[in-house]
């Protein structure tokens, strides 16, 4: 006993004299009975020890080493005689899957020393017991079988096994783009018994096609203590359907045009979309699906005159559509033009109408108006396959007025003609 423990245990005496027998003082100044540090646990110790047996002891003070052979520093102070535990890292132990400031906090796989005495007074210890021993558990064994598998559409499918260490209760998912790249966590899971993962990537930025990714894991325990990483894993993402090649489009044809293009070469193809732009007009883009079995559509009851361009993708049964650099440019059959350069001459009992022929090879007719009337009413006279008209029906001295219009094979009409008019001599 050192001199300042004797001098406090002599006061004690002093003061006690006449109530406590020295048996009675040596008792109160010895440590608790059966000390004992529980190794294993996650970044914390279990202390457990006896009560003592003096009804005058108000507690206990624990104190810890890092080291053996370092010096004792105290953790504790347990203000009643009737506390027979001490959880040293209980905030850890207490609080699963939580993030640590590691400063200060027991660490895995280390040996630490602990010693215990009785608090005998306001300002003063009774005895330190031996010193014990315990050993915090080692980090957690990372997963088993860790694979990633290639052939997703823009998604990874990982899967693994669970690790024997039964402290595991989560897991954590590490990523890079390139190899070149440092591993960065996309996901943390909470639960053991979950094994697979999906990774679709952010909805800012989902993972892309035809892709390398590269995966590795670890396992988490309850104090957020993590594993070693397994082995980086790779997979690639699936294929693009690659572009459509040979597209067409027809020219000249009436109201509609055909378009067509070369099958595409995947297996799991799903359909085709075309994507089709009027050029000449305000008119939006259209897209139309067609079946997986059909290399040609045709877009019917379009406007005359009018230009499209087509593009064509392929859609395969997981929703990938290829690109399609390629345009093709149809136009509809346009109409006659109308018909020019009119000119009226009469003679007795008819007025000749003559027009320079229409340049379109197919013209099959023209058709012949004449305005009558205040309100200028017109009135089909007739129709004729050559440049000229006869008209027999008018009175001399009125004015007379005439509209040509040409009509070709397929039965598209030009716009009317200019008015021509001359006025019938008397």
């Amino acid at each position: 006993m050192n001199l300042r423990k004797l001098i406090c245990f002599a006061c004690i005496c002093f003061i006690l004299l006449p109530a406590l027998s020295y048996s009675e003082l040596l008792e109160m100044d010895s440590p608790p009975q059966n000390f004992v540090a529980i190794s294993g646990e996650i970044r914390a110790v279990p202390l457990v020890w006896s009560i003592h047996p003096s009804t005058r002891i108000l507690g206990y003070v624990i104190y810890r080493s890092d080291s053996k052979g370092a010096d004792f520093k105290k953790i504790a102070k347990l203000t009643s005689r009737y506390i027979t535990s001490y959880l040293d890292g209980k905030d850890v132990a207490r609080s699963p899957f939580k993030m640590f400031d590691r400063r200060g906090k027991l660490l895995d796989n280390k040996n630490y020393y602990y010693r215990i005495a009785s608090i005998t007074g306001e300002n003063s210890l009774g005895k330190f017991s031996e010193f014990v021993k315990s050993t915090t558990a080692s980090r957690p064994t990372p997963p088993l079988a860790f694979k990633a598998f290639s052939g997703g559409a823009k998604v990874v499918p990982l899967n693994w096994m669970p690790p024997q260490d039964k402290t595991v209760i989560g897991y954590r998912i590490y990523r890079k783009d390139s190899m070149k790249e440092e591993l960065r966590p996309i996901k943390d899971i909470s639960r053991r018994i979950i094994l697979s993962y999906l990774d679709k990537g952010k909805l800012t930025k989902p993972l892309e096609s035809e892709k390398n990714y590269y995966y590795a894991i670890s396992s988490l325990n309850q104090a957020n203590v993590e594993s070693y990483i397994t082995h980086i894993a790779s997979a690639k993402t699936k294929s693009m359907p690659p572009e459509i090649k040979g597209i067409s489009a027809s020219k000249g044809k009436v109201k509609s045009i055909k378009v067509s293009w070369g099958p595409s070469p995947i297996p799991d193809l799903k359909h085709y979309v075309i994507t089709k732009k009027r050029v000449d007009s305000s008119e939006s883009q259209k897209e139309i699906k067609i079946q997986p079995d059909k290399t040609f559509y045709f877009d019917e009851n379009l406007p005359d005159s009018a230009r499209y361009h087509y593009q064509v993708k392929a859609v395969d049964v997981e929703g990938l559509k290829g690109e399609s650099p390629l345009v093709a440019s149809g136009t509809t059959k346009s109409i006659p033009s109308a018909p020019k350069n009119i000119k009226i001459s009469h003679s007795d009992n008819k007025i000749i109408i003559k027009w320079d022929k229409n340049p379109e090879p197919d013209i099959m007719k023209y058709e012949v108006y004449k305005i009558t009337g205040l309100l200028g009413t017109m009135k089909k006279l007739g129709i004729v396959k050559n440049n000229s008209f006869i008209d027999h029906d008018f009175k001399k001295g009125e004015k007379v007025s005439y509209r040509i219009v040409a009509v070709d094979a397929d039965n598209l009409m030009s716009k009317k003609s200019d008015i021509i008019s001359a006025q019938i001599l008397e």
